[in-house]
């Protein structure tokens, strides 16, 4: 893969009033690229891949607890042309062999996050490092 070229980094309050801001931020990156097909599906999906990581972020690895902080790197690579998101957090560890697929078949309130997540976006990356939670989402332009 390329070298990367950071188009933004963002420290955000792990609250669920900033996924607008969030979003924003993704729409109006994504607007500034060339050569993008179907902009505004792109944007859609890339904004409700990340919010969910970030909800869950919010809701899980901080419980809702105030005061913390998620930190955010959008990123362009060109070898794959990918649009890069990092998500960054100190709360508790995710454990993904504990996150069971949804019964697609059955309807169920809660548990499609994940699996929509990877659905969306076509690489999801969870790492536990000794200074936290990582996120890698990648999407194809």
């Amino acid at each position: 893969m390329s070298q990367a070229t950071i188009l933004l980094r963002l420290q955000i309050l792990a609250e669920h009033q900033y996924l607008n801001v969030l979003g924003a931020c993704i729409s109006s990156l994504i607007e500034r690229l060339d050569n993008v097909d179907d902009a505004e599906i792109l944007s859609y999906n890339v904004q409700l891949g990340v919010n969910e990581i970030f909800a869950n972020i919010v809701d899980h690895a901080y419980a809702g607890q105030a005061g913390h902080w998620v930190d955010i790197v959008f990123s362009l690579h060109d070898e794959p042309r990918q649009f890069i998101i990092e998500l960054h957090d100190s709360g508790c560890e995710f454990k993904p062999d504990c996150v069971a697929a949804p019964n697609l078949d059955d309807i169920q309130i809660r548990g499609y996050g994940l699996f929509l997540v990877e659905q969306l976006m076509e690489q999801v990356e969870y790492q536990r490092r000794p200074d936290g939670n990582h996120w890698h989402l990648a999407k194809h332009l």
